[in-house]
C-alpha cells in the first residue's frame, strides 16, 4: 500500500478548484419528480414530507430525502485527493461502480456529432430523451440509429479521463470488483464493454450495465455497490440511496453534457483535479 500511495502522490498535485454553483431552485425542480413538495429545513437541507422507503429522492434525513445544502461554496465542500482516498478505503476486495460518460470517458465528440446529424430534439448529451416521448416515427428512427451508433462506433472518438486511469489502477491493485453502470439507451448490440476493457486493461470485465434512461439505484443494488464514482447529481443521489460511499468526479469544463451537476451539494466527497 505504501508503494501505491507514493506512486499516487508523485503523479498528483492537489489544487482546489471552485465548482460551478447553481441556484437552489434548479435542484428543487430536479428533485420534485413524484414525491410531492419539498421543504427547506433549518439546516438548509431540502426534504420531502411524503417520502418513504420508495421515495425517488433517496437518503439520510428523517423523511428519506437526500440532503441538499443551499449555496454550497468551495470552502465547505469535502475535497479529497487520490492519496487520501486510497488511505480511507476499506479492506479489499470491495464492489466499486463507475459511471461512464464524463466520469471515465470524455464522450462529448460522439454526442456533438449526433446532435449535428440528427438534431438537438433527438440527441442531446445528458438530456433524458426517451424514444416514446418523440413526436413521430422519423424522430424515433433517428433516435434508435444514433444510440446504436453511439454504443457501437462513436466511442472511437471518446477520450479516457486521466482521473479514471488513476482510480481504476488503484482499485485493480487492491483486487476490487469493478463495475460500470450507464444511463445510456440500451441497444441490441454494444461495443462499449470491449472499449472500456481495452482502454483500462480490464480483461474479462463484466458487461457494462445499461439502465436505458432509468434510475441507477436497482443496478447499484444488484452489484452490491460499496463505492460509487459519478459526475452528475443523479449519480450521487442514487449512490447514496443505494448505501454506497459516493465520490464526485468533476465534469470537464468543455463537456456539452446538460445533466445537472452541483459539486458537493449532497455532502459527498469531491475529487480534486478530476475534470481531466
Amino acid at each position: 500500500m505504501d508503494t501505491i500511495l507514493s506512486s499516487l502522490s508523485s503523479r498528483f498535485r492537489a489544487r482546489r478548484l471552485a465548482p460551478t454553483l447553481a441556484p437552489a431552485l434548479a435542484l428543487f425542480l430536479a428533485l420534485t419528480s413524484g414525491c410531492g413538495p419539498l421543504l427547506v429545513t433549518t439546516d438548509d437541507a431540502i426534504t420531502c414530507p411524503e417520502a418513504g422507503p420508495h421515495c425517488p429522492h433517496a437518503a439520510h434525513h428523517d423523511c428519506g430525502a437526500v440532503a441538499y445544502r443551499e449555496g454550497t461554496d468551495p470552502g465547505t465542500i469535502h475535497w479529497i485527493d487520490l492519496e487520501t482516498l486510497a488511505e480511507t478505503l476499506p479492506e479489499p476486495p470491495i464492489d466499486v461502480v463507475f459511471d461512464v460518460d464524463d466520469t471515465v470517458l470524455f464522450t462529448t465528440p460522439g454526442f456533438q456529432w449526433g446532435s449535428r446529424t440528427y438534431g438537438d430534439a433527438v440527441v442531446k448529451s445528458g438530456a433524458p430523451v426517451r424514444e416514446q416521448d418523440l413526436p413521430n416515427d422519423e424522430a424515433r428512427q433517428k433516435f434508435r440509429e444514433f444510440w446504436t451508433r453511439m454504443n457501437n462506433e462513436l466511442d472511437q472518438w471518446s477520450v479516457k479521463k486521466w482521473i479514471a486511469v488513476e482510480l481504476i489502477r488503484l482499485h485493480k491493485s487492491r483486487g476490487d470488483r469493478i463495475h460500470f453502470v450507464t444511463k445510456r439507451v440500451k441497444t441490441g448490440s454494444e461495443k462499449l464493454t470491449e472499449l472500456i476493457s481495452k482502454t483500462f486493461d480490464l480483461p474479462g470485465m463484466d458487461p457494462v450495465l445499461f439502465t436505458d434512461r432509468s434510475s441507477k439505484l436497482p443496478f447499484f443494488q444488484q452489484v452490491h455497490a460499496q463505492l460509487s464514482y459519478g459526475d452528475s447529481d443523479g449519480d450521487i443521489r442514487e449512490s447514496i440511496a443505494a448505501g454506497a460511499r459516493a465520490i464526485r468526479v468533476m465534469r470537464a469544463r468543455n463537456s456539452d453534457n446538460s445533466d445537472p451537476t452541483h459539486n458537493g451539494v449532497f455532502g459527498e466527497e469531491v475529487l480534486i483535479d478530476s475534470e481531466n
